[in-house]
């Protein structure tokens, strides 16, 4: 009995011999497998066939199924699923540390996939006994051991001539099994990649790639070199080692993003690129003369000389819109009006004006309905009402009113209703000369002690 899943039995445990950690090596390595390349190493429509694979069918390296399978890993996986438990890892420790270093990984096991014998249902050992020959009576006359000597070389020829014959006859078989087996290498230089790969394995070969090189005069992709080389004769399932040509030296593009285009070209001259074509868009995200897009993106492995293409930020898209009329609005009307349409009022600048009560609005900076881009600012002048008259000066002339003591002057804007000058003055100053400033046609009036005596 034995108990476990099939498809990671090891072939140990499929035959029902001991097992131990190498066992369960190998059955991680079959999950390592199908970790890789997403399949099982063996498969059958039944567990005996399943198992019966695991004991005598070559594995399938599983780079063959994941070419861009670092190599490494690849021959990890190879040895962890020997045939032989002893060509495996010693122990679960030791495959860690090869895992954990499996890039700079080797071994020798690549190429080895031993194919155990077949092994049928009930099949036994057969049965050694022992062969009981009798003596010869020892009163066996000399005629009888000549009759048995001359029957004897009579014999002899004839088993000899049945010996080469059978010997003629199973060499020919394995002869003619082993031309069986060998095929010859078709040529795969100058094949892409899976030509090359689907061109072996139509021939009953393995073909894998060993080395992508650098090739300026090839194109990538392409089979520079094989091993062995075309039209050697070898046997079916030989693996041919590939050479592929990556084309010319290829570069990384750096990424631009945010960058001015002075600083761009200079990152780009130190890995041998060019910038390409340059366009400008509006953009809310990048500051104008940054960069804001690139071709080939950031990466991207390239040739040198080629160019990549690059996309300007303009800055934020301008939004347009129409000017309204503010002319007789008041200030803080004219403000809201332009605040619901996304301007602002900028200067504010008064000025007398006969049309216009204070405060109104009397000139804008734009007429109404020009296109503003928006939280534009826009000055005004509004009016601080009619212009007043210019003062004037009036002089008024008193005569001495009382003998002596003192009296008071006092001059009145009566239009105004104020009182423009009050003094009080010694009677031995004599007569006095008042000069005050009025509006050219305001009804100015004098008043000495309270009495009116003069009008000008």
């Amino acid at each position: 009995t034995v108990l476990g899943t099939v498809h990671y039995i090891s072939p140990e445990q499929a035959k029902g011999k001991f097992i131990d950690e190498k066992s369960d090596i190998y059955s991680l390595g079959v999950v390592l497998y199908q970790m890789a390349t997403g399949e099982v190493p063996f498969d059958a429509p039944n567990a005996v066939g399943i198992a019966l694979k695991h004991i005598q069918d070559p594995l399938v390296p599983p780079i063959n199924l994941r070419h861009d399978l670092p190599q490494g890993l690849n021959d990890i996986i190879v040895k962890a699923m020997a045939k032989d438990p002893n060509d495996r890892f010693k122990s679960a420790t030791e495959l860690k540390e090869m895992l954990k270093n499996y890039q700079t990984y080797s071994s020798d096991l690549y190429q080895k996939t031993t194919k155990n014998p077949i092994i049928k249902e009930n099949d036994e050992q057969p049965e050694v006994k022992e062969a009981v020959y009798k003596t010869p009576k020892q009163s066996s006359t000399k005629d009888n051991k000549n009759k048995s000597k001359k029957f004897m070389w009579i014999l002899l020829p004839v088993l000899l001539a049945a010996l080469v014959f059978v010997a003629f006859i199973f060499g020919k078989k394995y002869i003619n099994k082993n031309k069986q087996d060998l095929v010859l290498v078709p040529a795969l230089t100058g094949l892409t990649e899976n030509e090359a790969l689907n061109k072996a394995k139509a021939n009953n070969l393995i073909a894998v790639v060993s080395e992508y090189k650098t090739e300026s005069n090839v194109e990538p992709g392409k089979v520079l070199e094989q091993d062995p080389e075309s039209s050697t004769e070898v046997k079916k399932g030989t693996i041919i080692k590939l050479v592929v040509s990556k084309g010319e030296e290829q570069v990384s593009v750096p990424n631009l993003s945010n960058m001015t285009i002075e600083n761009a070209k200079i990152q780009l001259n130190k890995l041998g690129l060019e910038i390409g074509e340059i366009t400008k868009e509006n953009s809310d995200n990048f500051e104008a003369g940054k960069i804001m897009q690139q071709h080939p993106d950031a990466g991207t492995s390239i040739n040198k000389d080629s160019k990549v293409d690059v996309v300007i930020s303009l800055g934020k898209k301008e939004e347009l819109v129409e000017m309204v009329d503010l002319i007789g609005t008041d200030i803080s009307q004219a403000s809201n009006k332009l605040k619901s349409i996304g301007l602002n009022i900028g200067n504010i600048e008064k000025k007398f004006s006969n049309s216009y009560d204070t405060n109104q609005v009397i000139w804008q900076q734009y007429d109404a309905g020009k296109k503003l881009k928006k939280d534009s600012s826009i000055d005004v002048i509004i009016s601080k009402g009619k212009k007043e008259p210019e003062m004037i000066d009036k002089v008024f002339r008193i005569s001495k009113p009382v003998e002596k003591g003192i009296y008071t002057v006092t001059v009145k804007d009566e239009t105004e209703n104020n009182i423009i000058y009050e003094e009080n003055h010694d009677a031995s100053e004599g007569d006095i000369r008042i000069k005050v400033k009025a509006k050219p046609n305001n009804d100015i009036k004098v008043y000495i002690n309270g009495e009116l005596v003069n009008v000008g």
